[in-house]
């Protein structure tokens, strides 16, 4: 049973908004998008997987962000049976990759980072976190290959991987294994829960800047800009696509907040970023539903 759900990361919601808003993104930006979202869409595979029956005899809770001893980890999955804690690292490689004296290399011979120092890596961190807190519960760390277009060479028979051809094959033992409840309330879940960085530092500064941004309403099924409000609804001329007016400027807002946080929400400022053919009156009315309004005239804004 899931506790806590996967959300996009921040990193890759701002990019996939300045691909979308960007006639010529730099390189850099675009590929580091394809490899966030393709991570995204690994562990979304592997939640699925994982989730298949909804047992209430294990629970899950996925991507989870941790500070010990001044060091922030992530956690792509933490599985809590009623006995052990299951440590699990989801990649989304494909392809044929080799390991040789403990490096790991594409049969091209470009050399990746290996991904089990990785994993040991944070099983450590997670440990220490857990004795910090009392937290006494045996960790099984394992590495995931999710896709079914990946091949490893030279592994290690003993090394902590599964692969995508052995996944329902592992899921049956583990079923078997682990046939008694869990708690969901349990004060071990608070605590995980509440030690969960919400909003951790990124890595990475991105710069973008407002003018150089294309203003709209993105579709919510095919991004595109080519939308307009038809009714009470915002239409999508590339592939059709309707979504209530309401719930589409909302998102649009709220994309705006992710990208300029310092920014005061100025309803002219609003409409230029919306571009859609949308009275004030309409944003006041929506935006007075999830934002205070502070001031007056020019100097009002929404906190």
């Amino acid at each position: 049973m899931i506790i806590k759900q996967r959300k996009k990361p921040k990193e890759l919601l701002i990019l996939e908004s300045l691909v979308n808003r960007t006639k010529d993104i730099p390189k850099n930006y675009y590929l580091r998008y394809l490899n966030l979202l393709k991570g995204f869409e690994g562990e979304q595979k592997f939640d699925q997987w994982f989730d298949q029956d909804s047992s209430e005899n294990w629970l899950q809770l996925n991507d989870l962000t941790f500070e010990v001893n001044n060091s922030i980890f992530q956690i792509d999955a933490l599985i809590i049976t009623s006995n052990q804690l299951f440590l699990f690292e989801v990649k989304n490689y494909e392809g044929d990759y080799k390991v040789e004296s403990n490096r790991w290399f594409t049969l091209a011979g470009k050399e990746i980072q290996n991904p089990l120092l990785q994993l040991q890596k944070t099983e450590t961190l997670l440990r220490q976190l857990l004795q910090q807190h009392n937290i006494h519960l045996n960790i099984c760390p394992y590495l995931i290959f999710i896709h079914h277009e990946f091949q490893l060479f030279n592994n290690s028979i003993d090394a902590p991987i599964i692969f995508a051809s052995q996944l329902n094959r592992f899921m049956k033992n583990f079923q078997q294994e682990h046939s008694k409840r869990v708690a969901s309330n349990s004060s071990f879940i608070q605590k995980l829960l509440a030690l969960h960085l919400e909003d951790p530092p990124q890595h990475r500064e991105l710069e973008y800047h407002y003018d150089k941004l294309n203003k709209g309403v993105l579709c919510k099924k095919c991004q595109s800009l080519n939308t307009q409000i038809d009714g009470r609804t915002i239409y999508c001329f590339e592939c059709c696509y309707k979504e209530p007016k309401d719930l589409a400027l909302k998102r649009t807002v709220n994309e705006y907040r992710l990208l300029f946080p310092d920014n005061p929400l100025l309803t002219n400022t609003l409409l230029n970023w919306c571009q859609v053919i949308c009275s004030r009156k309409t944003l006041l009315r929506l935006l007075k539903k999830d934002y205070k309004l502070t001031g007056h005239g020019k100097s009002a804004k929404f906190i």
